[in-house]
């Protein structure tokens, strides 16, 4: 399972898992309109090295902010993990 199979309840985790879809499906017109236009003014090679670096900063703050945060809980390990011996 994956972590966002792990915290989200399962009474609600179809719909969480269809608006993360549908946000994520949403943004595509807008980054493609986007990035056509920073095509016009900057090389693309460029373009391809600030939205890998805009990717890893989100993506490194999410992964602080929930696993760091909630998983040292130990609490939270234990909902995630009850075969696991924590002590």
């Amino acid at each position: 399972m994956s972590f966002l199979q792990i915290i989200i309840p399962s009474e609600v985790r179809g719909r969480v898992f269809s608006v993360m879809t549908m946000a994520s499906r949403m943004a595509m017109p807008f980054a493609m309109f986007l990035s056509g236009q920073l095509l016009n003014v900057m090389h693309p090679a460029y373009l391809v090295l600030i939205g890998t670096a805009i990717y890893l900063v989100v993506i490194l703050t999410i992964v602080q902010t929930i696993y760091f945060k909630e998983y040292i809980e130990t609490d939270t390990i234990k909902v995630a993990y009850p075969n696991i011996d924590i002590s």
